[in-house]
């Protein structure tokens, strides 16, 4: 899974939940593109991750926007 990965660790079952519950609200490519960000300002956390998330949806922003570049 691409969030152990780049969290250099195992999840509990919580977070695991969490990043489901993610899935489920968001598109996974925006999920993913979400990861990517927080990677790059070194800010791997689910907190984060789901805020930048919430940032793009209250922006409008869609997937394509986001893999455009568009913030």
């Amino acid at each position: 899974m691409e969030f152990q990965e780049e969290f250099g660790r195992t999840f509990s079952s919580a977070e695991m939940e969490k990043i489901i519950s993610l899935g489920e609200m968001y598109d996974e490519a925006m999920v993913l593109q979400a990861l990517n960000e927080a990677a790059v300002y070194d800010k791997r956390s689910l907190q984060y991750i789901e805020n930048i998330l919430i940032a793009w949806k209250n922006k409008g922003l869609s997937v394509e926007d986001v893999e455009n570049g568009k913030r």
